[in-house]
Parts: structure tokens; C-alpha cells; sequence
């Protein structure tokens, strides 16, 4: 495994961790809400767009009422990058589970495009 791979998939082994630390919490507290808990790593950074742009969505998003596909952008994200529909009712729960993180976003917004395509690329289905 060249240090490329290695560095992702240990990045890839953190997030796992924190990922099932979330649903436990989650499990024990079903009427909290997870991001009022838990400490993230880092805010996120205005004007990224990755998490709108990388990662498939299977459920509905207004405008794309089938989700959306990888690496498509969402026609919710603003021409600068912002979500329209932050703060809203109607925006996407996994989206709005999306906690920030710099194994999640890099350094860059060019590192966090990159490491949610390698995620989706890895997670994807058969």
C-alpha cells in the first residue's frame, strides 16, 4: 500500500470512530441533537462547497427530488458556495448530520473535494 492509501485509509479508520461514537450517542439520546454534543475539530469553511458537490444523496433535495448523484453539485449550493437551504426544515438530513472535521475537509477546499470523491469512490456499492 503506497503512504497515499495509507494516510487515506487511516483518516478513513478516524472517521469510522467517530461516526459510531455519533450513532451511540444518537441511540442514547434520540431527541438531542448531535452537533449541539459533540466537539468538532474545525468549523466549516465558508465558500467550500465539497460536501454539496462530492458525496451521492439518495433522499430528496428541493429542485432534485431523486437526490443526487456523485460529484454533481446540488442546485441548492449557491454560485459562491453556501447552501440555500442551511438553517432550513427542508434541508436533507444527512446533510445537516454533516459535522466538519479535518480528516473530512483537509486543509483546503480542494483537499475536501478530493477526499469526498475518494470516500464515495470507496463506499460505493458492489
Amino acid at each position: 500500500m503506497g503512504n497515499t492509501e495509507h494516510n487515506t485509509a487511516k483518516i478513513h479508520k478516524k472517521v469510522l470512530a467517530k461516526e459510531k461514537k455519533k450513532r451511540k450517542f444518537v441511540s442514547k439520546h434520540p431527541s438531542q441533537s448531535i452537533s449541539q454534543h459533540l466537539q468538532t475539530d474545525m468549523n466549516c469553511r465558508i465558500g467550500c462547497g465539497a460536501c454539496c458537490i462530492a458525496p451521492s444523496i439518495s433522499t430528496p433535495i428541493p429542485g432534485m427530488p431523486d437526490g443526487k448523484p456523485a460529484g454533481v453539485r446540488c442546485v441548492q449550493l449557491t454560485e459562491d458556495n453556501r447552501c440555500s437551504l442551511f438553517g432550513k426544515p427542508e434541508r436533507p438530513h444527512v446533510c445537516r448530520s454533516l459535522i466538519p472535521t479535518e480528516e473530512m475537509c483537509g486543509k483546503n477546499d480542494e483537499e475536501a473535494l478530493q477526499i469526498l470523491l475518494h470516500w464515495e469512490d470507496a463506499t460505493k456499492p458492489g
